[in-house]
């Protein structure tokens, strides 16, 4: 009977973090602490993979922008880079083609309102 308590109370104890865990990771800073220390950690724990053969891993960052001669944040670059960039891409008939950018963009449209693209 004591171990049952003991489990029980573990079981809760763990239940307990782990609902808590869940909505600090919801709000702001939970989930800044999430992306910047827990990420880390566990990309650290794990250790490098190496990419698969058939896979290539473009870069876009300052090492690209100086090259190209383009203002450090992608953000700012011209959209006609990027279609450019798509085009060239193309040309070697890949099987898929994947962006992983956030373009946080304010735009004003013909009405007056803000939108975010």
């Amino acid at each position: 009977m004591h171990n049952f308590i003991r489990l029980l109370k573990t079981r809760i104890a763990i239940s307990l973090v782990g609902v808590a865990g869940f909505f600090i990771s919801q709000t702001e800073t939970g989930s800044y602490a999430e992306e910047e220390y827990g990420l880390d950690w566990l990309f650290k724990m794990r250790g490098p993979i190496a990419s698969p053969p058939d896979i290539v891993i473009i870069s876009i960052d300052q090492a690209s922008a100086e090259i190209l001669r383009l203002p450090d944040d992608p953000n700012s670059w011209p959209r006609t880079y990027y279609a450019q960039m798509v085009d060239k891409i193309n040309q070697q008939q890949p099987a898929l083609l994947a962006f992983n950018l956030k373009r946080s963009v304010c735009l004003l449209c013909r009405c007056g309102n803000v939108k975010r693209l």
